[in-house]
């Protein structure tokens, strides 16, 4: 699940691409692989994972055409406060 985000997106479709964070991105586990399962399914388009030393990375396209890099992080989490 997302807990949180600072992001600065170019788009050339800003309310499409709302809709999708929106509705398509709603829901995301802790799991990588089955996310890119989930966008292959939702017919969304993305990269190939690809491995880092903090965490596995993934790419998708923005319905107004940016990328969101989407990953699942190696290190450890704080505990929340």
């Amino acid at each position: 699940m997302i807990s949180g985000a600072h992001a600065v997106i170019y788009s050339r479709d800003a309310e499409a691409d709302r809709a999708f964070l929106r509705d398509v991105l709603r829901l995301m586990g802790e799991d990588i692989a089955a996310f890119a399962a989930e966008m292959a399914r939702a017919r969304i388009e993305c990269s190939e994972i690809t491995e880092a030393g903090w965490g596995r990375l993934l790419r998708i396209t923005l319905p107004g055409g940016g990328k969101l890099g989407v990953y699942q992080p190696r290190h450890r989490r704080p505990a929340p406060t």
